[in-house]
C-alpha cells in the first residue's frame, strides 16, 4: 500500500496526481510569494490509492499520517535518488538536483544522485501525461523498484526558476514525509465551498466528495503534529481570493518559509558537534510536517535508509 502526494497529502498509502493548467507563474513573481493568485494558475490534484494487487491507482480520502525517515544520530539522512527515464533534459536534470538540496541547509538529509542502474529510495521520471507527484517519506520504499515514486509534470528548458523552485522544494519535501499546510488543523480558511465545488466540476469534473477529499480535508488534532499555521510554507497550495469567503488569499509560494526551515529542523536535527555548546532550538512558527505519534520516540533509531530491492 503505497502514498503519492502531489505539489496534499498524507497517509493511508495515497497517491496524489497533480495536473497543470496553461500558465505558469510569471518569472517577475520570484521570492516567496506573489501577491495574487488567479484562477487559471492552479494547480488541480486527486488523491489516489496505489493497490498492486489490482494493477494501478484509485481515487480515495486523504489519510492522516505521514512517514518520517528515521534520524541518523551519526551523520546525516542520505536518501538515494535517480532519473527512471530520459524525458527531462540535462538542464531540468540540473535544476532538479540543485533545487532539491535546499533542504540538505536545514535538515540532516542528504540525496544522493546516482546512476540509472543503482538501486534508489526517490526514482524520478518526467511524464507530461501526469502531472507533479511525490510518494511521501518511507513510503517511498514500499513502491516496486521499477516503479517511479516522483513525477515532474510540466518542466522545460522554458521553464522559470521560481517554478522550478516552487515545485522541486515542494514534491522533495513530500519526499521527507511532510504533508500539505492547508490540511493544518489550525487553518481557519473561510472556504467558498459552492463557489470551488464548481470550479472544479467544470474544470477537472470533479464531485464533491473528490473537492472534500482534495482541497476541505483537515487533518484530525489528535493525530498529527504541528503548531502554528503558516500560510508562506512551501508546502501550501496557492489560494485564490475567489475561493474564500472573506478574500483570504495565499500567493505562488516558491522558497522555503522561516517556519519550514525550523520545523524540519526539530525533525531532523543535525548530529551534536562533540565538546561545542548546542544553541537552543527556537520552537518553530509554523508546521508543515506530519507524524505518527507511535513513531515520535524514534526519531535516533538506526539509519532510515532499508534496502528495498
Amino acid at each position: 500500500m503505497n502514498r503519492k502526494l502531489t505539489v496534499i497529502g498524507l497517509s493511508m498509502l495515497m497517491l496524489f496526481s497533480c495536473k497543470k493548467d496553461n500558465t505558469q507563474p510569471n518569472s517577475s513573481q520570484a521570492g516567496v510569494t506573489s501577491n495574487t493568485t488567479s484562477l487559471r494558475d492552479i494547480h488541480t490534484c486527486s488523491a489516489c490509492i496505489y493497490r498492486p494487487k489490482q494493477g494501478g491507482m484509485s481515487t480515495s480520502a486523504v489519510g492522516i499520517k505521514a512517514d518520517f525517515w528515521n534520524n541518523n544520530p551519526n551523520g546525516p539522512v542520505v536518501l538515494r535518488v535517480k532519473f527512471l527515464d530520459n524525458l527531462a533534459s540535462s538542464y531540468v536534470r540540473g535544476k532538479i538536483k540543485t533545487y532539491a538540496k535546499q533542504w540538505e541547509k536545514y535538515a540532516n538529509v542528504r540525496f544522493d544522485f546516482v546512476a540509472d542502474n543503482q538501486p534508489a529510495d526517490i526514482r524520478i521520471t518526467s511524464e507530461t501525461s501526469s502531472g507533479s507527484w511525490s510518494y511521501m517519506g518511507k513510503d517511498n520504499l514500499n513502491v516496486p523498484a521499477n516503479e517511479a515514486t516522483m513525477n515532474y509534470g510540466w518542466f522545460t528548458d522554458n521553464t522559470a526558476d521560481d517554478e522550478f523552485s516552487r515545485v522541486i522544494v515542494h514534491e522533495f519535501g513530500h519526499a521527507i514525509g511532510l504533508g500539505h499546510e492547508q490540511s493544518h488543523p489550525l487553518n481557519t480558511i473561510k472556504w467558498n465551498k459552492p463557489y470551488v465545488y464548481n470550479y472544479y466540476l467544470s474544470t477537472n469534473g470533479w464531485s464533491q466528495q473528490m473537492v472534500d477529499d482534495n482541497v476541505f480535508y483537515v487533518f484530525p488534532a489528535s493525530q498529527v503534529v504541528y503548531s502554528a499555521y503558516d500560510k508562506t510554507s512551501i508546502m501550501h497550495y496557492p489560494v485564490p481570493a475567489e475561493f474564500t469567503l472573506n478574500g483570504f488569499t495565499v500567493g505562488w509560494n516558491t522558497q522555503l518559509s522561516e517556519g519550514d526551515k525550523k520545523f524540519i529542523q526539530l525533525r531532523y536535527p543535525f548530529p551534536k558537534k562533540p565538546h561545542a555548546e548546542t544553541a537552543p532550538v527556537d520552537t518553530p512558527e509554523s508546521s508543515v510536517g506530519y507524524v505518527d505519534h507511535a513513531s515520535n520516540n524514534n526519531l535516533n533509531h538506526d539509519h532510515a535508509i532499508v534496502d528495498p530491492f
